[in-house]
This record gives structure tokens, C-alpha cells and sequence, in this order.
């Protein structure tokens, strides 16, 4: 099994207060980590510490900072573990101060006795932080860095390896497989990618290519690259199934391409075994992922002689069949699916200003929307909602202001008392649509 890492093997030279350091060089698994300050730590007695005031346990540093919603919903999980093991280990948040200096204290502070409340100590560093940077580099939060109880460096990995059983293991002794680096970089998209145009002396190439995962290159959506008369480009990389056959088809049917969560796709159950999505591992641990990632991400390479985009897109339709070996088509359906409605002709939605600005709780269980469309609202709701599409029947065309709140386990009768102040519900109807069709060939 492997746990897969956001490591840079490379070594890395970077600047502390102007001058530039050659002790500063990205670890490598295995490496001892130096005994650096870790700097100012609130939330504790302990007015500073450094990487040695932690000997003897496992420590695991966290990375996060305050634009980092997903940092913030593990705070209670993390809080949680170092309970659970105690003296055993140290979890230690290292938040990075983003906007402005002070902005990780100033969110402790106003956060205490929520939700999420960060309840462990946490180290405060600045935004541009060049030794931890250095040391354990890093692109997207949360981060997490592995330290054994002896000081030497084991692996670097997502929030989803913090786990008790990842930790008990780590205690008993146990040597996890903390393998491989996987730097995420981008690549100029004007040159070829699965097409080889080398070969030919650079001369154009046409044609299509898929590949599976990359693990070195950063995913990226179906991008056209070129069309500028004499060719027509596109490329994705690193994406499921599901994502290529939305985007595809989604250029005649939009409705495809926002629903994120597949309720307008209908799925033979051979095709669903062997083709999962991203919310099929949404609660996946690193092995799981690691293997989602392995087996379901796909590449893809297209170019066409032209500048018909129409033509590009019912080529790529013809390449996913042929590769995933499936069916596609769109038909007509009867199906169920949420109408929201106005229960009044009195306005309680329009907006109250001009400006345009949405604030989520980390959970997205609070929204508070200003000036949105009401397709903004439309968005929400299903994305919330698992079972069924959310359509729009309100003929509302102005802008509107509207606070949800809502709890954990919430139901359909909880998100109609929040819409009921707004004369607004949520009716469960039945209607023919358009259905994109998938079964094994």
C-alpha cells in the first residue's frame, strides 16, 4: 500500500532575511530534520519551541492557513487524535499568516467556543516563510509533515493520512510506505503533449491520444489550447471518466457540465463498477485515493486540422467510447427531481445593494449570499443535495440576498425551514429531460 506524498526530492536553495543559505535544502525521507525554531506558539504557556522540544514523539506538523476551509473542518478530528494518543504524539498546527501579519491569531481568538475552534497550540509563521518552505516544500494546504520520535523526517502527505491507524502503526513501530515524489507542475500548452509532433521534424501532427494518471503534472480541465484557423487543440489531464463525457456532451447540454454530482447521468452497473468519480472516494483514506487515482484519472490529447470546435467535440465523444468501451448517448427521461419555487408574490429575496459577495461556513452548512443570481442559489442547493437535481422555477430575474443555515445531518424539510422566511420551497416534481445514457458496449 502506498501513501501518496506532495514531496520535491530536488533540492531547493532558498533566501532567510536576504541572504541565501545552502543549509536550507528540501529533506528527503529519512533525513534529520534540523532543530529549527518553530517560532511563536499561542494557544499554550509556551511562548516559543523548536523542533527538539518535541523529542521522543511523533510529531506531525499541520500546515493550514485561514483561506484553507478544509484546514479548518479537520481542526475538532485533529484535536480529537491528540487526545486519543495523548503524550504519545504532537500534533502541531503551523499556520501561515496570508493577508496580513496577525491574521492566524486574530482568527484563533475570534473562532474560540465555535465549531471549529482551534483548541490545539499552534505555531504562527509568516506567509513567505523560508525555512519550513525550504525544508518541506510544499504548493496546497492542508499540509502535513511526518517526524518520528528520534527527529528524523518519514513522509509528507495529505490531511487524509492523519488518521488513528496511520498513527498506531507509526507507534508500534511500524515502517508506512510514505513512496514516491509527486511534484505537481505545468507545461506549456502550446506544445504537443501525448502527441509526439517530434517525430516528424515539428511538422503538424494530428490525431488523438489518452493516457492514464500522471502523477508529476497538475491536473487541469479540457483546455483548448489553439484554434487559430489552421488547428484545433485540446487537452485534459488527469480526469475521471465522468468529467470527460460532461464536458464533452456539455457543449450542446450546459446542464451536464455544472452537475458535479452525476444525478443527470444514468449508469448501466457494470459501467458504475468500472468507472468511479471523485464522490465515490470523498471519504477515502490515501491508500483508497491512491488507488482512485491510479486506476480512474485519465489523460487526453486532441488535435484536428481546422477551427471547428463543434467538430472537435463530437471527436472526442467518439474517442471516449472507443476507449472506455461504453455507450453514450442522450435521451429522453422522465425524472424526479426538485423544483424551487416561490410560495408568494411578495419580494423577499431582492437584493439590497449592488454589491455581490457570499460568505461559507468551512462546512458550507452557513451561507450568507449578497447580489447573486438565483442560479447562484440553484448551485448551492445542489450541491447539497445528493439524490436529486435542483431546477430553477422560481421566474425570479432579480438579484437576491439570502442566509441558509443548516445542521449536520439536515433534510429536505430543514433547507425548506430555512427558504420559508424568502417564500421559497423546495417541491419534489416528476418531468421529462434530457439524460445522459452510459452502458458497457
Amino acid at each position: 500500500m502506498k501513501i501518496l506524498l506532495l514531496i520535491f526530492f530536488s533540492s531547493l536553495l532558498l533566501k532567510t532575511n536576504g541572504q541565501a543559505d545552502a543549509s536550507l535544502q528540501a529533506l528527503r525521507i529519512g533525513d534529520k530534520v534540523p532543530d529549527i525554531s518553530l517560532g511563536e506558539i499561542i494557544n499554550t504557556d509556551l511562548k516559543e519551541a523548536r523542533i527538539s522540544d518535541f523529542r521522543g514523539k511523533l510529531l506531525i506538523l499541520d500546515f493550514w492557513n485561514v483561506s484553507c476551509a478544509t484546514c479548518i473542518i479537520q481542526f475538532p478530528r485533529l484535536a480529537e487524535l491528540q487526545k486519543k494518543f495523548d503524550k504519545q504524539i504532537m500534533i502541531l498546527p503551523v499556520g501561515f499568516d496570508a493577508r496580513q501579519e496577525g491574521s492566524i491569531r486574530s482568527f484563533v481568538e475570534k473562532r474560540k467556543g465555535t465549531q471549529y475552534e482551534l483548541k490545539l497550540p499552534s505555531a504562527v509563521r509568516k506567509a513567505k516563510d523560508t525555512v519550513l518552505m525550504a525544508l518541506f516544500p510544499f504548493i496546497g494546504l492542508p499540509h502535513e509533515i511526518w517526524i518520528d520520535p528520534n527527529g528524523i523526517f518519514i513522509g509528507a502527505t495529505s490531511h487524509i493520512a492523519v488518521t488513528a491507524e496511520n498513527i498506531q502503526n507509526i507507534l508500534a513501530g511500524q515502517k508506512l510506505n510514505f513512496t514516491g515524489y509527486i511534484i505537481k507542475k505545468g507545461f506549456d500548452y502550446n506544445n504537443t503533449f501525448l502527441i509526439n509532433e517530434g517525430l516528424f521534424d515539428n511538422r503538424p501532427v494530428y490525431g488523438s491520444a489518452f493516457g492514464g494518471y500522471i502523477d508529476s503534472v497538475r491536473s487541469s480541465t479540457l483546455i483548448r489550447s489553439q484554434s487559430n484557423g489552421s488547428r484545433t487543440r485540446l487537452i485534459a489531464v488527469n480526469q475521471t471518466m465522468l468529467f470527460f463525457y460532461r464536458n464533452a456532451y456539455g457543449r450542446q447540454y450546459p446542464f451536464l457540465i455544472s452537475e458535479a454530482k452525476n444525478k443527470s447521468i444514468i449508469m448501466d452497473s457494470a459501467t458504475h463498477m468500472a468507472y468511479k468519480d471523485w464522490v465515490d472516494v470523498k471519504d477515502a483514506d490515501n491508500w483508497a485515493m491512491d488507488e482512485f487515482q491510479q486506476n480512474h484519472l485519465h489523460s487526453y490529447e486532441l488535435i484536428i486540422p481546422g477551427n471547428s470546435v463543434d467538430e472537435a467535440f463530437q471527436k472526442i465523444i467518439n474517442d471516449l467510447d472507443s476507449y472506455f468501451r461504453l455507450k453514450s448517448k442522450i435521451e429522453k427521461r422522465k425524472l424526479a427531481y426538485l423544483s424551487l419555487t416561490r410560495t408568494s408574490k411578495s419580494d423577499k429575496l431582492r437584493a439590497s445593494g449592488d454589491s455581490q459577495n457570499s460568505y461559507y461556513s468551512p462546512d458550507q452548512l452557513i451561507v450568507k449570499m449578497r447580489g447573486i443570481e438565483v442560479s447562484g442559489l440553484i448551485d448551492y442547493l445542489d450541491d447539497r443535495i445528493e439524490k436529486y437535481p435542483v431546477l430553477d422555477e422560481t421566474n425570479y430575474k432579480h438579484k437576491i440576498d439570502i442566509d441558509i443555515e443548516l445542521r449536520k445531518n439536515f433534510t429536505l424539510q430543514d433547507i425548506n425551514d430555512a427558504l420559508k422566511k424568502y417564500d421559497l420551497r423546495l417541491e419534489l416534481k416528476e418531468k421529462t429531460m434530457d439524460i445522459l445514457c452510459l452502458s458497457m458496449k
